[in-house]
């Protein structure tokens, strides 16, 4: 049961399953027991319960917020690569064509060094895969 399913009915109208699936998604979501008990009207004796018995499914559940959390505000590797290199190009183009008066040169080729390197870090040099690590990951994936 999805939490918007849970809106549009009262907490009274919700079976255990139902509540235990909240449950699910409100310890995934980083509530505590007492805002759970409150809010399902459970006792927490019975809270602590279903996360002994539900724990896989609120540390997956969990798992999944999280990287939801990361990708809403961390950059991937390759968002970091192409903002590196937009903000580098920008650079060798000023460098290049000096309209950033209010910049001194020096200033600005420390700049360009900064982003240079930054972008030489996010670096990972890629091989083919050897025909048994291919033969192995087909094997995972079966």
């Amino acid at each position: 049961m999805t939490p918007e399913i849970a809106v549009n009915n009262s907490v009274e109208e919700l079976g255990r399953e139902e509540k235990k699936s909240l449950f699910v998604h409100m310890r995934a979501t980083g509530k505590s027991y007492s805002q759970i008990a409150d809010k399902l009207g459970v006792s927490k004796s019975a809270l602590s319960n279903w996360n002994a018995e539900l724990e896989e499914e609120v540390a997956s559940a969990r798992a999944i917020e999280l990287d939801a959390l990361h990708e809403e505000f961390f950059m991937s590797k390759e968002r970091r690569i192409n903002l590196l290199g937009e903000q580098l190009k920008r650079i060798n183009a000023e460098l290049f064509d000096r309209k950033m008066e209010d910049i001194p040169t020096d200033k600005l080729f420390t700049l360009h060094m900064q982003y240079a390197m930054a972008l030489k870090e996010e670096f990972i040099e890629t091989r083919p895969l050897p025909e048994n690590e291919i033969q192995e990951l087909k094997k995972l994936k079966s």
